[in-house]
């Protein structure tokens, strides 16, 4: 799915990045702001999605998610994503149908927009209204175009959806959680980056949860904290279906130490893809 004549790029890269030790290729700062933020006993995260492609065909009617019957519920975030041609405004709303509920038409209460082969797009919204307790949650009218042309390739970058939900799950434990929403076009062989804790902060990092699409297994990009593997693998394998990734962290292992002093950068080695982060949601613990 890269561009025409871009094979030979993407070898170059390889070759660069395998051999270059800890040499940063490329450094750039994730574009992604403060969406949402929150603190309370034992305040916990929940992630979930599913990707709309159908390799080498079209894109699904219609994808779901199982939401549990969360107790305390603060906040929960429809995310969705996808590339059309042009930019008129038709991927601000989706179609959403609550369980036991009517289907619901949902607008974007943000979004974001870069552009590539069409225009990539990520959208949030607060759904927390149509939470009708534990059952499936279906999700239609995701709009993403085919813009890629090439018979070895899909015809689709990127379409997919994920659902956050903050909740109080424990007393007595103070957490705070962070979201951070957006949109960035990451491209091979750069390591992008973005302070997520300053230092001196008190707090440590217990969970993390990350959103994006584009990711395709074997191309080795991984997440980092502070330089070092989150989950000593690669994360970015389109893991909740084709071209998209929700992946969740818990027990993280990090130097808390380091962390207290220098603070915590979250980063995202792209090596051999492309990728398009849209969503980093964090849980951090207050004090020691």
């Amino acid at each position: 799915m890269y561009p025409t004549g871009f094979k030979s790029f993407i070898i170059i890269l390889a070759f660069m990045h395998f051999f270059a030790g800890n040499h940063v290729l490329a450094q750039n700062t994730l574009t992604m702001q403060p969406y949402y933020e929150v603190a309370g006993e034992g305040t916990d995260i929940w992630a979930a999605g599913d990707s709309f492609i159908v390799p080498k065909g079209s894109l699904k009617h219609k994808s779901e998610v199982l939401l549990e019957a969360f107790p305390n519920i603060r906040k929960i975030f429809l995310v969705w994503s996808g590339e059309v041609k042009d930019d008129k405004e038709r991927f601000q709303q989706i179609l959403l149908t609550p369980v036991g509920k009517k289907t619901v038409r949902v607008k974007a209460d943000a979004a974001y927009r870069s552009g590539s082969s069409g225009l990539i797009y990520s959208c949030v919204s607060d759904i927390t209204r149509h939470y009708n307790g534990r059952g499936y949650y279906s999700i239609k009218g995701l709009k993403s175009d085919a813009l890629n042309r090439s018979t070895k390739s899909d015809l689709y970058s990127v379409a997919g959806f994920a659902i956050v939900v903050v909740y109080d799950k424990l007393q007595g434990v103070n957490h705070r959680v962070q979201i951070y929403a957006g949109l960035d076009v990451l491209r091979p062989g750069e390591i992008h980056d973005i302070s997520i804790l300053n230092k001196g902060s008190g707090r440590s990092l217990i969970k993390m949860a990350v959103v994006g699409g584009h990711g395709r297994k074997g191309n080795g990009s991984s997440n980092l904290l502070n330089g070092t593997s989150i989950s000593q693998s690669e994360d970015w394998d389109g893991s909740s279906g084709h071209y998209w990734d929700v992946d969740v962290f818990e027990k993280i292992d990090i130097d808390r130490t380091e962390a207290e002093k220098k603070g915590l950068i979250f980063s995202i080695d792209t090596v051999l893809q492309w990728l398009y982060p849209v969503v980093i949601a964090t849980v951090y613990k207050e004090g020691k």
